[in-house]
């Protein structure tokens, strides 16, 4: 996992994230972010782990030897359900750290830690059914809903 977390882009989506935030995220901000808290490895850990699930058969075919998948099956010789069903708890796990940061004072503003739970929100829809970064027509619904069918406010 700590191989994992350090080879997914989260870090990279976010710190650019960061920049396109203007004045809210200053030099203090990208130094917390460098630190790597709790909150952003739960972020990486959710994405990694959502990705890896739903692009590992797809990965194998394209033959991807490593990936987490294997990596876990392997080191405990656990079956792909078995293994989903592990990830799934490190998931929700991940959650429930995200959640325990949200609760708690920080040094950066709340504007900063929505902007991390948006992005491991934002995974739940890229990785619900299907690798949504490989197959982006998967996402069509949600952008049609998003921005051709709004619900009117």
């Amino acid at each position: 996992m700590e191989n994992a977390l350090v080879t997914g882009t989260c870090f990279y989506g976010i710190a650019a994230l960061f920049v396109g935030m203007g004045e809210i995220a200053r030099i203090n901000e990208f130094e917390w972010l460098q630190n790597f808290p709790e909150i952003i490895r739960a972020a990486y850990t959710i994405g990694r782990l959502r990705g890896d699930m739903v692009s590992h058969m797809f990965e194998q075919e394209r033959g991807h030897v490593t990936s987490t998948m294997e990596c876990y099956m392997k080191q405990y010789g656990a079956s792909r359900e078995e293994a989903i069903k592990e990830f799934n708890t490190m998931i929700s796990n991940a959650w429930k750290d995200i959640n325990e940061e949200c609760m708690k004072p920080t040094v950066v503003s709340m504007e900063i830690l929505s902007t991390v739970v948006n992005i491991a929100r934002l995974v739940n829809v890229f990785y619900k059914n299907k690798d949504g970064i490989s197959f982006p027509e998967c996402l069509k619904d949600y952008i049609t809903k998003l921005f051709i069918e709004p619900i009117p406010i």
